[in-house]
């Protein structure tokens, strides 16, 4: 904070003094406040990270295929022009569009050979189970269609919806090519 006192006609006074404590003290107030937000961001992305991680690690046959599909996901939006201020709700969409892969069974998850269609239906159930476990993050309610729709197709033949055109998110569709 700065004060010119250039062409002043009166000194510096006591409630001078005050008024410039108090506005130096809301900016440290406003500068520190910036810093934890700052941090507190850093480290929600460190988990969503270490969420994706987890997944990937569960299943060795899709390892990295999360932050590949991010990559995937970005370069899209890129093309497309999209606003930056919905590039990081794609971004968290990319990364955590699996993380309902937690709640299948491994015999399924990690079963070498092609599955069946009982198996397959609950190995669809990860797009729903995982819209649910982050459902109740409030700041994540903008990520969740991209999570729950990446499995769905343009023709509408996809799940677990089946929805069709432009009824898919904006989210889920550019997941779904990165998926694909």
């Amino acid at each position: 904070i700065e004060i010119d006192l250039r062409g002043r006609s009166r000194k510096f006074s006591a409630n001078d003094q005050k008024l410039m404590y108090a506005l130096a003290s809301q900016a440290a107030i406003f500068i520190e406040n910036a810093r934890l937000e700052r941090d507190v961001r850093s480290m929600f992305l460190n988990i969503i990270v270490s969420m994706a991680g987890a997944v990937d690690a569960k299943d060795a046959y899709t390892h990295g295929h999360s932050l590949r599909v991010a990559r995937v996901a970005l370069i899209v939006a890129q093309q497309r022009e999209m606003a930056r201020e919905q590039m990081e709700p794609l971004l968290l969409s990319a990364v955590l569009h699996d993380v309902g892969k937690i709640a299948i069974p491994d015999e399924i998850l990690k079963k070498p050979t092609r599955l069946n269609k009982a198996e397959f239906e609950i190995m669809k159930g990860h797009t729903t189970a995982g819209a649910k476990m982050l459902s109740h993050i409030p700041a994540l309610d903008n990520v969740i269609p991209g999570i729950l729709e990446h499995h769905e197709y343009w023709n509408g033949s996809g799940y677990p919806g089946g929805l069709k055109g432009e009824n898919i998110s904006l989210l889920g569709r550019i997941i779904h090519i990165g998926v694909a």
